[in-house]
């Protein structure tokens, strides 16, 4: 079984997106090859049976370019493999583009988005898609049949609790908090928290932010 997946980028030095490099060696064993189209590529550390196509080039790379090369690599796989499943993992532009094509060919196509903003891309992609996932049934913000709430899918072998630091006290209170530090994520309501507390005479606490 072949798969094609759409993403933004693939990179195992990008420091927010490398974890797609994860991603894709976990996925590579339960199919024969992985086609991924990405929007950039940077350095790769994948199994043998997963190749990348990027739309951009080393350089500035017109919109109309981006287009072209698109639907080329897309029009060559297609003419070549046998595609039996597409995924779409946030990349809702070239998603869209690709969607007619994929329906008409009948495959099955399953989208990934976990974002606030709504757009005519987004509307479009939601169409053609088969499925749609997101973390939860909020964080998806068009309301359909097709939408399926499968959480994160944080890797816990990766991401695992780092042992507490032995110059804080035993019996410190440990606060984490994980976010992008984004004025979206309202980190100053934590802020005004830990303020209320100390002037509540709690002040044996410790605070983590990780983002």
């Amino acid at each position: 079984m072949n798969l094609l997946i759409f993403n933004i980028r693939v990179d195992a030095d990008h420091p927010t997106q490398a974890v797609t490099t994860r991603w894709l060696s976990a996925l590579s064993p339960h199919f024969k090859r992985i086609f991924v189209i990405t929007i950039h590529k940077g350095r790769l550390q994948l199994p043998a049976n997963v190749e990348v196509y990027s739309i951009t080039n080393i350089g500035t790379v017109s919109r109309v370019r981006k287009i072209i090369n698109l639907y080329c690599i897309i029009i060559r796989l297609l003419c070549k493999e046998k595609i039996d499943a597409s995924f779409i993992h946030q990349a809702i532009v070239p998603g869209t583009m690709a969607g007619p094509i994929l329906r008409i060919l009948r495959i099955p196509t399953v989208l990934w988005y976990c974002h606030s903003e709504t757009s005519i891309a987004l509307k479009i992609s939601y169409y053609f898609a088969d499925k749609v996932i997101s973390a939860s049934l909020q964080s998806c913000p068009i309301p359909s049949n097709r939408l399926v709430a499968t959480g994160h899918g944080i890797d816990t072998n990766f991401f695992s609790p780092c042992r507490k630091s032995a110059s804080e006290p035993a019996d410190k209170f440990l606060i984490v908090s994980i976010s992008r530090f984004a004025p979206i994520k309202r980190i100053e309501v934590l802020f005004n928290a830990l303020n209320l507390l100390v002037k509540n005479g709690m002040d044996q606490f410790s605070v983590h932010l990780y983002g």
